[in-house]
This record gives structure tokens, sequence and C-alpha cells, in this order.
């Protein structure tokens, strides 16, 4: 991806939300030039970031945070869509440094729930980093 620079604007709602499961994908601002494999992916990649910041503002006042998480392996390994999101939420995204952050998600809540791992130990165990390939 040479530039994320693109004219093109991709809804990348492609199976609806919870609210609207009838809304579909689209790309629009289609102008002469502008259908290259790089303005397609920046688009894909923005409207992702964007729908992500969609969500991101319908959180109560006060539960929204200064610090963005990206979990998965598509956020952990595609530093574009990171500067993207990071360019949108306006803040810095880290990656938990270990992987299956799922698993080790469960795995934490289950020592917590029967009381073998303190909140504060929880805190100690998850390790994010600013992660850049």
């Amino acid at each position: 991806l040479k530039s994320k620079e693109t004219p093109l604007k991709a809804g990348t709602r492609f199976c609806g939300t919870r609210s609207d499961p009838s809304l579909k994908g689209s790309f629009t601002n289609i102008g002469s030039g502008d259908l290259t494999p790089g303005g397609l992916s920046a688009a894909v990649l923005r409207g992702m970031a964007s729908e992500l910041h969609d969500l991101y503002t319908q959180m109560p006042a006060g539960k929204q945070d200064r610090t963005a998480v990206g979990t998965g392996n598509g956020m952990r390994n595609n530093p574009v869509l990171r500067t993207m999101c990071e360019e949108i939420f306006g803040m810095k995204v880290l990656v938990p440094s270990n992987t299956e952050e799922a698993a080790c998600g469960a795995a934490l809540y289950g020592g917590m729930a029967a009381d073998i791992i303190t909140e504060e130990k929880r805190k100690q165990m998850i390790v994010y980093t600013e992660a850049r390939d």
C-alpha cells in the first residue's frame, strides 16, 4: 500500500449492524483513476477504522479511555490499519504482547472468579506494546 490517502470511501458494514442488519457495504466518491489496488485497500482499512470509532463514540460518557487497545492478528499484523485507527481515534493504539487474547482473557477471568488471581495481579499480567512493523 503505497499511499493511505484516497478519495474513495468504503462502507465496511458488509453484514449490517445490530441496530440495522440491512446495511450493506459500499464504495463511494469513485472518480477516474481512483480504482487502484492501493486506493481500494486504503478505503477499506479507513472504513474499518471509522466503523470501530463509531462504536467507540457510542460508549457512555466516562467509559471512553485515552488509550485504545487493538487485539487480534488483523490489528497486530497490519501497521497501516493501526496508524489509521490512531489518526481517527486521536490516540495511540496498543496491542497486547501476548497472542490468543480471547483465551488469555478467559483464563484470567476464570482465575479471578476462582479467587486465584487478584485484580492487581491481572493488571500486571497483561502487557501492552505499541506494535510497529
